[in-house]
């Protein structure tokens, strides 16, 4: 599904990406985890076409984005790739009912790629276990952590290939966080595959198949979770295990 090779990013002269490889398969949940400053968002946002990358190569279903032009590249993109932010809250406008919402999150989809089979708006808020009766209604009625869900649900229109959560569960209590998390496994078997980036490595141990650890811009262990956990082989894993 994904595949990075040598991936390398800098701003100005600073590396913050240091031939990063990996890949996820299709119905996989790779947790990456790593302390704040590490390279996991600028990283997330290099996958989901937010940021330019400097060397290497993205493939996103086998196609290498370096061998598409900029507007095929974005259409490939938004077809295959969703990106959960933190601030999901912040994403979602204020003053427009989530109905109206999601009716131009699909109008702008469809408007850059053609696309034309989404998701309906009841079936993907059912999904995240927010009811229909939300449409009609505005953020300022919700919770972070129900427009967290909603953020997901709105990332589901599309019926992509791939999720990227960054930090999705930082606005949401423990409750909400079980909630997200069940989901994001329950997303899986239906045939998604996700890039769960936290600093909370036993979030990303509950639901993940492989963890990645990053530390200063360059990933110093991928392995199943059991590994990484159990026996550990980096400083900076045994510190997010909180065992030194």
């Amino acid at each position: 599904m994904i595949e990075v090779k040598n991936l390398r990013k800098k701003y100005g002269k600073k590396i913050v990406l240091k031939d990063i490889n990996f890949s996820i398969i299709s119905n996989e949940i790779v947790g990456m985890v790593g302390k704040s400053g590490c390279g996991k968002t600028t990283l997330a946002m290099c996958l989901s076409g937010l940021k330019d990358y400097d060397m290497g190569e993205i493939y996103i279903d086998k196609i290498s984005l370096n061998s598409l032009n900029k507007k095929q590249r974005n259409i490939h993109l938004r077809k295959n790739v969703q990106f959960i932010f933190q601030n999901s809250k912040g994403t979602l406008h204020p003053k427009k009912t989530i109905e109206k919402i999601f009716n131009e999150s699909i109008l702008s989809i469809k408007k850059l790629t053609g696309k034309s089979d989404f998701y309906g708006f009841e079936e993907v808020l059912k999904k995240v276990d927010i009811p229909s009766s939300a449409l009609k209604k505005y953020v300022r009625n919700f919770s972070g952590g129900e427009c967290q869900r909603i953020s997901i649900a709105r990332s589901l229109l599309v019926n992509p290939k791939f999720l990227i959560a960054d930090e999705a569960l930082s606005s949401s209590d423990v409750i909400t966080q079980a909630k997200i998390l069940n989901l994001f496994r329950k997303l899986k078997n239906e045939g998604l595959s996700i890039l769960f980036i936290t600093h909370d490595i036993a979030a990303a141990h509950y639901i993940s198949d492989r963890i990645i650890v990053m530390d200063k811009g360059e990933i110093v262990e991928d392995n199943i979770c059991e590994e990484i956990i159990n026996k550990p082989k980096k400083d900076i894993t045994k510190q997010l295990l909180n065992i030194i």
